[in-house]
């Protein structure tokens, strides 16, 4: 069964682009699409071979249907696994779109797999990342698979809650313990020491991937060894979450 993969939060900066460079690097046979009309993350960064596709009428400035049409009949038409990246600008009229033409039924219905990802991170938009997460839950309570990424750039995440004597974590949260069988799927991106988050930073900007640094000589070393530990460490637990439906499936070939 394919997957199709999609970030729909309505919160900028948060980084959702981040989890589609990372996914799209980890998975080289994915198909990326880029419809962020902002950032344009993935299709900046060649290494990945992402598609850009515009999804807003250039003279509105709002979603063009049609167009979003199209992108889905091309994904009802692939073989392969999907990714997604859309912007917050376009955020509201996506999932409007989505609600609409029951689009997760339809694309389960031929065989599709839905998998959102939600980024969460501490901060001011703390509280808006676990309020969008727990919208997601309640729409799609049995037709989505969910993977969450803790983002702890701006801090780990941290919950006061009335009853409490102190900040509780996110696992501890009444709207983690309700749908713990959901929300199994968990990837940190830990804020380590400063030389660390330094490194993360100069990956962003760069416009390469990880496989694309570690060959390139003008990086320096201890740069390159920093981004090969935080690569390891985020390939170790996607490897947690899609290594054994990778088994499965070639199980499957190797049987039939």
């Amino acid at each position: 069964m394919n997957r199709v993969h999609l970030s729909l939060q309505g919160k900028g900066g948060i980084g959702k682009s981040l989890i589609c460079k990372l996914l799209a690097e980890y998975d080289a046979n994915m198909i990326a699409f880029d419809a962020d009309p902002v950032n344009k993350t993935l299709s900046k960064c060649a290494g990945l071979n992402a598609r850009k596709i515009q999804l807003l009428d250039q003279r509105t400035q709002e979603v063009d249907t049609r167009r979003i049409d199209e992108l889905v009949e091309e994904i009802m038409d692939r073989n392969d696994d999907v990714l997604i990246d859309t912007g917050a600008s376009s955020f509201v009229a996506l999932q409007a779109y989505v609600g609409q033409h029951h689009l997760v039924r339809m694309l389960r219905d031929i065989g599709k797999e839905i998998w959102f990802h939600h980024v969460l991170v501490a901060g001011e938009a703390q509280m808006d990342c676990l309020e969008s997460l727990a919208v997601s839950l309640s729409d799609y309570p049995d037709e989505v698979e969910f993977v969450t990424w803790e983002n702890e750039y701006f801090g780990r995440l941290q919950f006061d809650l009335k009853g409490e004597k102190t900040a509780i974590g996110l696992c501890e949260t009444p709207l983690w313990k309700s749908h713990a069988s959901r929300l199994k799927r968990h990837v940190v991106i830990e804020r380590s020491t400063d030389p660390f988050v330094l490194a993360m930073e100069d990956f962003l900007r760069s416009k390469m991937t990880f496989a694309e640094i570690d060959e390139d000589p003008n990086w320096a070393r201890m740069s390159r060894w920093r981004l090969e530990i935080i690569r390891k460490e985020i390939w170790r637990q996607l490897d947690d979450i899609f290594a054994p439906t990778k088994i499965e499936s070639s199980m499957e070939v190797v049987d039939s």
